[in-house]
């Protein structure tokens, strides 16, 4: 297993209970970290969200209190539904599940 593989497959039992709690259907990391490389020790970690039946996210505090807690880093999100075709286009080409609910 590489170190990104190993890396994200972490995410995906740090993020886990976190989407679940929330109601998130599917969540991907994008940006430098998915990509495998050309990113700084610190930085943040970028993430696209399916809503689903999401509870509580009119105010997203307390899913980016809980994802930050778990991944002990800064993270940022967006919805997958509000971005423009441009940005969605390069964001598919190069994001990579780490939540998928089971319902």
């Amino acid at each position: 297993m590489s170190g990104l593989d190993s890396e994200i497959e972490r995410m995906r039992e740090a993020v886990a209970p976190v989407a679940s709690k929330h109601g998130v259907k599917r969540m991907y990391l994008f940006g430098s970290r998915a990509g495998g490389g050309g990113f700084a020790d610190g930085s943040d970690r970028g993430f696209c969200i399916e809503p689903g039946d999401i509870h509580g996210m009119l105010c997203p505090a307390g899913f980016m209190t809980g994802l930050e807690g778990a991944l002990d880093t800064e993270a940022d999100i967006v919805f997958e539904r509000p971005l423009g075709p441009d940005f969605a286009e390069t964001m598919s080409k190069e994001r990579k599940l780490v939540y998928e609910s089971a319902t």
